[in-house]
C-alpha cells in the first residue's frame, strides 16, 4: 500500500525556469501586508531575505540580530543576522527566522530556506508540470 498526501494548495510557476519563486505576504504591524516573491530553496539552511525590507519590518539595525555565519555558493562567507519575522504562506500565517546581510546589495532574491520555513509545513514538487503542492 503506498502512502497518499493531501495537500490544502496549489501553485503554478514559471513554465520556463528550474527554480520556484512563490508570493508570500509578509505581515507588518500597523501597516497592509506587503506582497513579495520568495525562492523555495531547500538547500538553503535558513531563510534570508533582502535587506531593503528591514525599514519596512521596523528593523533600524541589521546588526541587532543574532549573527551566524553565510557561505555562498562561490564558498565565500559572510555575517548575517537572524530576526523573527510574520509571513503568510498560502494562506497560512508563521514566524520564521529570516536572515538579513547588510553585504548583500539592495534587490537581493528572497529566499525561504529549511530552518522556521520548511519545518512547518510539507511542500511537494511537480516540477515537470511546474507546479508545487503545500499543506501545515
Amino acid at each position: 500500500m503506498s502512502p497518499h498526501l493531501w495537500f490544502h494548495s496549489e501553485y503554478s510557476y514559471n513554465p520556463t525556469e528550474h527554480s520556484v519563486s512563490v508570493p508570500i505576504r509578509i505581515l507588518v504591524p500597523l501597516q497592509p501586508p506587503l506582497t513579495v516573491k520568495a525562492l523555495l530553496d531547500t538547500g538553503a539552511a535558513i531563510s534570508c531575505f533582502d535587506r531593503a525590507l528591514c525599514p519596512v519590518l521596523g528593523i533600524d539595525d541589521i546588526r541587532q540580530g543574532r549573527d551566524i555565519p553565510i557561505r555562498l555558493a562561490n564558498n565565500e562567507q559572510l555575517t548575517g543576522y537572524v530576526h523573527q519575522i510574520d509571513i503568510e504562506f498560502f494562506g497560512h500565517r508563521m514566524t520564521i527566522p529570516a536572515v538579513f546581510c547588510p553585504d548583500f546589495p539592495e534587490a537581493t532574491e528572497n529566499l525561504l530556506g529549511m530552518e522556521g520555513f520548511f519545518e512547518q509545513i510539507v511542500v511537494a514538487f511537480q516540477h515537470r508540470n511546474r507546479k508545487i503542492f503545500a499543506t501545515i
